[in-house]
This record gives C-alpha cells, sequence and structure tokens, in this order.
C-alpha cells in the first residue's frame, strides 16, 4: 500500500521538474501564479512522503537513528518540515529566470534532488527487493546529507529573511525621523519650490551631502527634463562647469558621447581657472589636486574622445609644474601625468 503514495509523490515531481525545465516561464503577475501552482504541487507529495516515513517510523525503518520510535517519529517528521520548507524555496526560486546560472543550478539539485533522496530512501525501504541497487547505507548517508544541507539552506533563507525585514524597519524608522527633521523639511521646501522649468544650475545644489531622499528628488527632477542633455551641456560650459562635473560623475556612469565637446570645455575652463589660482602657491599639501583628478576622471568618461581633453591636460599639468610650490597638486599632478601616457600610447597603437 505503501507504494501508491511513493508513485504519486514520484509522478508530481517528475511534474515539477517538467514544467520548471521545460516550460518559459511567465513574467510580471502571471509569475506569481506559477509560484502559487508550486505550492499546489508541492503540499500533496509532502504529506504523500509524510504517510510513507511515518509509517517507516512505526516500522523502524529508521532504527540507524534511535531504538526508540518515538524519537525516530520526532527526527524524521521534523526534518520533513524542514525540507519541505526548503525545496518549497528552492522550487520558487528555480523559477526566477533572472538568476545567474550557478544560482539556478543550485536550486535544481535542492529543489529536485532532496526529494528524489526521500523518494529512493523510501522506495528501498518499502521493497527490500531494491536493496541490491540501492544499497541501504549509502541511502542513510544520502539523507542524512540532504538533512544537513536543508538545515544550512535554511538558516541562510531565515537570515537573509530577517536581514531584510530589518532593513525595511530601519528605512521606515528614517522617513519617520526626517519627517521631524527641521533641516529636511527646510531643504525640501527649497528644492521643492525651484520651477521645474527653470534653470537647472540650482537643482544641482541639492545632489551632495544632503538629508533623507533629496538627492534622489533632485536627480530625478534633473534628468526628468526633456531638455537634459542641452542645459547640462551649457552648465558644463559656463559658470556652473565644476558643479556640472560634479554631477556628471555622480550621476552618469556612461554619459552621452554626445555631451564629450561641452565636458573637454569644462575641463578646459577648470584649467585655466586651477593655473591661474596656483600662481599664489598652496596653503597645504596637494592644494589643487582635487582640481586635477576631477579633471582625468571626466576624461576617463569618454574614452573613444580622449584626444579632446589631452590639451586642457597637458596645459593644467605645465601649470601644476610651472608652480614653484612643490606642494602645488603634489599628488594630483602624477594622475595627469598617468593619464596622458595611457593616452600617447594608445595613441601610438592606432
Amino acid at each position: 500500500m505503501l507504494n501508491i503514495p511513493i508513485i504519486a509523490a514520484t509522478l508530481i515531481t517528475l511534474l515539477q521538474f517538467v514544467l520548471t525545465v521545460g516550460v518559459k516561464q511567465p513574467t510580471g503577475p502571471d509569475k506569481a501564479g506559477i509560484a502559487i501552482l508550486w505550492v499546489f504541487l508541492e503540499v500533496p507529495r509532502w504529506f504523500c512522503l509524510a504517510i510513507v516515513l511515518w509509517s517507516l517510523t512505526r516500522r523502524d525503518g529508521f532504527a540507524w537513528i534511535s531504538a526508540s520510535r518515538d524519537v525516530q517519529t520526532f527526527v524524521v517528521m521534523a526534518a520533513h518540515v524542514l525540507m519541505g520548507f526548503v525545496v518549497l524555496t528552492a522550487v520558487v526560486a528555480a523559477n526566477d529566470s533572472s538568476s545567474p546560472l550557478a544560482f539556478h543550478i543550485g536550486t535544481y539539485l535542492v529543489g529536485f534532488g532532496i526529494p528524489v533522496a526521500i523518494l529512493l530512501y523510501c522506495a528501498a525501504t518499502v521493497n527490500p527487493s531494491l536493496e541490491a541497487a540501492l544499497p541501504m547505507h549509502v541511502l542513510q548517508w544520502i539523507l542524512t546529507g540532504s538533512t544537513a544541507i536543508s538545515l544550512v539552506v535554511a538558516v541562510v533563507v531565515v537570515g537573509i529573511a530577517m536581514k531584510d525585514s530589518f532593513d525595511r524597519e530601519e528605512a521606515k524608522a528614517k522617513e519617520r525621523a526626517l519627517e521631524n527633521d527641521a533641516y529636511y523639511k527646510q531643504r525640501l521646501a527649497e528644492l521643492e519650490a525651484l520651477p521645474k522649468d527653470g534653470p537647472m544650475g540650482p537643482f544641482l545644489h541639492y545632489i551632495h551631502n544632503e538629508p533623507g531622499d533629496i538627492r534622489q528628488r533632485a536627480s530625478k527632477a534633473v534628468q526628468e527634463r526633456p531638455t537634459f542633455l542641452a542645459d547640462m551641456a551649457a552648465l558644463l560650459r559656463n559658470e556652473w562647469r565644476q558643479e556640472a562635473i560634479v554631477y556628471m560623475l555622480a550621476e552618469m556612469p556612461n554619459p552621452p558621447d554626445e555631451l564629450a565637446p561641452a565636458a573637454a570645455d569644462a575641463v578646459k575652463s577648470l584649467a585655466a581657472d586651477t593655473v591661474q589660482q596656483s600662481t599664489r602657491g598652496a596653503t597645504y599639501d596637494d592644494e589643487f589636486g582635487y582640481e586635477c583628478r576631477l579633471s582625468v576622471q571626466v576624461a576617463d568618461r569618454f574614452p573613444k574622445h580622449a584626444q579632446l581633453f589631452a590639451g586642457p591636460l597637458k596645459e593644467l599639468l605645465a601649470g601644476m609644474k610651472a608652480s614653484p610650490d612643490k606642494r602645488v597638486a603634489s599628488a594630483g599632478r602624477y594622475e595627469i601625468e598617468h593619464w596622458l601616457k595611457r593616452y600617447e600610447k594608445n595613441a601610438g597603437r592606432s
């Protein structure tokens, strides 16, 4: 009689495997429906195996765990509950097509390897004739290993869930704190008072070192402007050039090539201003090094247009070296030299 639930559990496992591996998984709202389907498939299989496992404990099928049937029942059913949770989590995760391949392989091994291990043990115990093909001592080790893996996975999943819960609570606490933060309210009111279609420059004052979500709000307002690229190009060529450069480095990891000429003009103007200011000498070591690094970082964002930045960087380096005060860009000048060496090396190759 116990072969009936074993066969039923085997068929459900095969169906899950076919649906997981062979059927293209939907996205959007339908994805949640697929997850619910796994629950409907997992629950009957779990109960089928629970019936078999409980029956085997009554027959001393797990005497290698303990001589007491009560202890066998407790250990086996507790492990079955644990493995059921882990298997369901793994099978649902296996249907996330956005996950990397290594993650998929791991979820397949856990989601289908553990049920197969239980099924083999149950089949061999119920049908002694199978012991020649399925040695019992090997199955015992496989079942023990599956339980250990399930315990580790469960601890990891619970840990991740607890961390996510703590992170959400922390975020909510910060939001509540911001609601009573006078400085945050002031900065938010100032930001919201700026006309959406007004000059873009003033928005850049709210991009760095701001409380709460001020930076995100300001960055969103900037990037949603229909004339964003034209406005950015204009800022790079006027008195807002340094703020525009800092914004571009912080918020635009891959700026479009059409901004390269304006960015090169910004570096040229920044270099001229820096050289002029450095003629008075430095008040501390590596003064004006920040401007040097800023210029190099901008040039690195436009590798296809390096020739536009070579001239301004050479002028900036020459100005730093011309200062009699060795503290002027004492470290920053070496970053320019390194960039220029790379540029000349690449230019020689082409």
